[in-house]
């Protein structure tokens, strides 16, 4: 996935696309969440999936998606 403002999305699936609006509207990145976290929390299984899951409908109900985070994040312990 490109950050570049000029990069070729002409390939990128809807949800690349969409990915790639969002990221082109912020005003900074960071993206270090894989290493600086554990690989289990991070990964596909973990925040990945939570991402995606935002993406895919940012209006859904903020305080049980944050618990959710919570949750998954307590169970690892």
């Amino acid at each position: 996935m490109a950050a570049g403002k000029d990069a070729d999305t002409s390939k990128y699936t809807p949800f690349q696309t969409k990915m790639a609006e969002i990221i082109g509207k912020s005003g900074k990145i960071a993206q270090f969440l894989d290493r600086d976290t554990r690989p289990d929390f991070a990964g596909p299984n973990g925040m990945q999936g939570f991402i995606q899951n935002f993406i895919n409908d940012p209006k859904q109900d903020l305080d049980k998606y944050l618990q959710g985070i919570q949750d998954f994040w307590d169970s690892l312990a």
